[in-house]
C-alpha cells in the first residue's frame, strides 16, 4: 500500500486522466437508467466524440507516466545525474551534490581542494567535539583520539578568543563565552590529521529554549563558509544538514534551505569558489535515510529550477 500511495502521490496527473479517460469511454457506449437504487445499465449507440475524447485521455495518461521527470526537467536545463552515492545537479558551472551516508566516510581527505563542515554550536563547548551522536562528534572520533579532540578543541578556542565574545545575559554560567551564530573557524591539517575543517556555529542554546537553529543562521553560516573556500583557495565542500538534529528543525525544511543557502551563495559575489558542493543527508547502514531519496531529488529539482529561472 505505501508503494501505491507513493506511486499515485508522484503521478496523480495521469492516475486522474486515466480514470477520466475510462468513464468517458464507458458513456460512449452505455447508458444508466432505471430507479436509483436499481440501477440498470443498457448499452446504447456509440458516441462517437465522447468515444474519442476517452481514448485521448487514455493514451495522454499513458504518455505522462512514461515521460520520466528527469527528461522534462532536462528541457528546462536542470538534469538531475546520479552519482555513487546519491544524485547531482549543474548550477552556473558548479556541482551541487546530495550524498547519503555518514560525512567521515563520504569525505576523502586526500582531496586538497576539499573542506568538511562540521556543525557547532555558539559556545562550541565539549559537546561539538565529543559527542558521536552528532555529525560533528563522529567525524571527530573517526580522525583524533580522545586526547586529540581535547586538542582540537583547544586550537579552535584559541582561535576564537582573537575575535572576542560576550557573557549570555541572566546565564548562571558565566563561565561560558558566546561567539555568536555563523562564527566558523577554519583548520587546516590539525595536530597533523590530513584532514581540512570547518567549525560552524549554526545554534544558539540559551534557557530555557535549549539547542536552537533559526533558519536565516543557515543562509549566514554558508556564507561564511564561502568565504572560508576563497581565503584557503579551496573548491569543495562537504555540509551535513544544519538544524535537522538536535537544532529542532524538521529533516525536509533543512534539506530544503540548506539548497537554498548554497544556490543563492553560489549566485553572490565569490561564488564561483564553490565548484563542488556536496550535502551529505545522514543514513546510517541500511537504515532509512534523514529525508527519503525521491523527496529530496524533487526538491533538489525544483529549487537548481528556480534558481536558474531568477539568475537569467
Amino acid at each position: 500500500m505505501g508503494f501505491l500511495k507513493d506511486l499515485l502521490l508522484k503521478q496523480r496527473y495521469p492516475a486522474i486522466l486515466l480514470v477520466a479517460g475510462f468513464m468517458l469511454l464507458f458513456a460512449s457506449n452505455y447508458s444508466i437508467n432505471g430507479k436509483l437504487t436499481e440501477p440498470q445499465v443498457q448499452r446504447q449507440q456509440p458516441r462517437l466524440l465522447l468515444g474519442v475524447v476517452g481514448i485521448l485521455c487514455v493514451f495522454g495518461s499513458a504518455a505522462l507516466f512514461l515521460i520520466d521527470e528527469d527528461f522534462v526537467a532536462y528541457r528546462r536545463g536542470c538534469k538531475i545525474s546520479s552519482t555513487k552515492s546519491g544524485f547531482e545537479a549543474k548550477f552556473r558551472e558548479s556541482t551541487l551534490s546530495v550524498d547519503f551516508g555518514l560525512l567521515q566516510d563520504l569525505y576523502n581527505p586526500l582531496d586538497i581542494g576539499s573542506v568538511a563542515v562540521l556543525p557547532a554550536n555558539e559556545f562550541f563547548d565539549e559537546r561539538c567535539f565529543r559527542d558521536e551522536r552528532t555529525a560533528a562528534g563522529s567525524f571527530v572520533g573517526k580522525y583524533f583520539s580522545s586526547q586529540g579532540a581535547n586538542d582540537l578543541r583547544d586550537l579552535v578556542h584559541c582561535e576564537l578568543d582573537k575575535r572576542g565574545y560576550e557573557h549570555p545575559a541572566g546565564d548562571p554560567a558565566t563561565a561560558k563565552h558566546s561567539y555568536g551564530v555563523g562564527t566558523c573557524v577554519y583548520l587546516g591539517q590539525p595536530l597533523g590529521q590530513p584532514v581540512r575543517i570547518i567549525f560552524a556555529a549554526g545554534a544558539s542554546d540559551r534557557q530555557p529554549h535549549g539547542l536552537r537553529v533559526d533558519l536565516s543562521t543557515v543562509f549566514k553560516v554558508v556564507e561564511e563558509i564561502k568565504c572560508n573556500l576563497a581565503n584557503e583557495r579551496l573548491t569543495t565542500v562537504f555540509v551535513p544538514l544544519l538544524g535537522a538534529g538536535k537544532g529542532g528543525v524538521p529533516a525536509e525544511i533543512a534539506f530544503m534551505t540548506l539548497v537554498s543557502a548554497l544556490l543563492e551563495a553560489r549566485c553572490r559575489d565569490g561564488g564561483h569558489h564553490l565548484q563542488s558542493m556536496h550535502i551529505i543527508v545522514f543514513q546510517s547502514g541500511g537504515g532509512e535515510p534523514q529525508v527519503q531519496k525521491r523527496k529530496a531529488k524533487r526538491a533538489l529539482r525544483q529549487l537548481v529550477s528556480l534558481y536558474q529561472e531568477m539568475s537569467r
